[in-house]
């Protein structure tokens, strides 16, 4: 998990070169920020105040944006951040059982409410925490399978669309977490493992 997520903070999200401004010059879809020709599924960051390759959101967590290079890294820092908060729950639920049992053979009396309080209220704490981050996680899991991005949902105000660049769910994870079964858990890059695609150019269904 602290490499994943190290991995996410550290890995560049991926900018608008210099060849593709230069290359560039007539398109009309212009940043109002940068001045400079974006590719589609770019978006200005207002925090990192340059333009992200298929920008989903600026993360205060890892303190930068999520885009086309370090999506991968984002979706296995969340996915080992929920394993191992279903682990937490699951080892630690026999300390939890024995407080509850304490408390009521003891009519639950406050000195000893009082001396249990942080494990049960840990214990709740991890189990609230999992709740949110396995939401989380199918939330952005959804958003790989149907080729989106939280910005593209948040353009359509929460209602449900088709995205243009679906091009089915084996397709789009590819896209994202590439094409070493092996190495959609491990946070190493290389050829096989590495997004599919060079963030500017999209398949469109």
């Amino acid at each position: 998990t602290i490499i994943c997520h190290l991995k996410s903070m550290f890995t560049f999200p991926g900018t608008v070169s210099k060849e593709y401004i230069n290359n560039n010059q007539n398109n009309s879809n212009v940043c109002k920020k940068c001045n400079i020709p974006r590719p589609e599924r770019a978006h200005h960051c207002k925090i990192c105040k340059f333009c992200i390759l298929k920008f989903d959101h600026h993360c205060p967590w890892i303190n930068t944006c999520i885009g086309y290079f370090n999506r991968k890294f984002f979706m296995q820092m969340l996915f080992y951040l929920v394993v191992l908060l279903y682990f937490s729950i699951f080892i630690n639920f026999k300390f939890f059982y024995e407080v509850l049992i304490l408390l009521y053979h003891n009519s639950f009396r406050l000195n000893i409410f009082i001396e249990s309080f942080g494990v049960i209220f840990i214990y709740i704490l991890d189990i609230v925490a999992c709740f949110i981050l396995t939401m989380f996680f199918k939330f952005h899991v959804t958003l790989v399978l149907e080729n989106k991005s939280t910005i593209e949902t948040i353009d359509k105000k929460g209602e449900y669309f088709e995205s243009q660049y679906d091009l089915g769910y084996l397709n789009n994870f590819h896209q994202v977490m590439g094409i070493n079964k092996l190495l959609w858990f491990i946070p190493i890059k290389a050829n096989s493992g590495d997004p599919i695609g060079n963030g500017i150019d999209w398949g469109i269904k």
